[in-house]
């Protein structure tokens, strides 16, 4: 990966941090693989990608990360706010 592209790919994680695990309509719950939760720092260091999903007719912009330890793919899973 290019120094400008991981340097984008952390610029996007940390303004939608915030959104995409402490929304107010929907929350992303936070990935898990090889027995461990990824946080803001393993979510700096691995691959993420938006994962644009419809929910109740809404357009959310979610996270799909790449588990740093294997390397599979993980899709968002979330909770709607009532």
């Amino acid at each position: 990966m290019q120094p400008i592209e991981e340097i984008q790919r952390k610029l996007f994680v940390l303004r939608n941090y915030e959104a995409v695990f402490k929304g107010t309509i929907v929350r992303q719950m936070k990935p898990v693989c090889c027995g461990q939760e990824l946080g803001l720092g393993e979510l700096l260091k691995t691959m993420v990608r938006p994962a644009d999903v419809e929910i109740d007719g809404n357009p959310f912009t979610l996270f799909e990360v790449t588990c740093p330890t294997c390397g599979q793919s993980i899709p968002p899973q979330w909770d709607i706010r009532a």
